[in-house]
């Protein structure tokens, strides 16, 4: 599983490959990605200022990653959307077609979350 081979720490979007996640979530067609216009268009949270569609964001710039919890087998990624740090959970699942990423949901960092991303960017 390429989340858990890097382990809790500071990442960047090419580490172990060129492109970025794309995280998924579930439709009635089956699994999609957070950006295809086949999922409804949900209006960003008011608290979260982004809706999931912009979430892969994370991933494209430098991210810290741990791991949230062991069951289910959640991350926590923590990284920059526009201007604002975000926090993101997601679990990696698999299917017929491979290895996903599925969003379980996001916020904006917590203090904590932004102490704990400088302390080791």
């Amino acid at each position: 599983m390429r989340v858990a081979a890097g382990g809790p720490g500071f990442h960047t979007a090419n580490e172990s490959d060129a492109r970025c996640p794309v995280l998924f979530a579930f439709g009635a067609k089956g699994r999609l990605p957070v950006t295809s216009n086949l999922i409804p268009r949900i209006p960003p949270n008011a608290k979260r200022g982004i809706g999931f569609g912009e979430a892969e964001e994370v991933f494209s710039h430098p991210y810290y990653l741990d791991q949230r919890s062991d069951w289910p087998e959640q991350y926590r990624a923590i990284g920059w959307v526009g201007e604002h740090l975000y926090a993101v959970i997601f679990e990696v699942r698999e299917d017929e077609e491979g290895e996903y990423y599925h969003l379980v949901t996001l916020w904006k960092a917590t203090k904590q979350e932004h102490k704990l991303y400088e302390e080791h960017s």
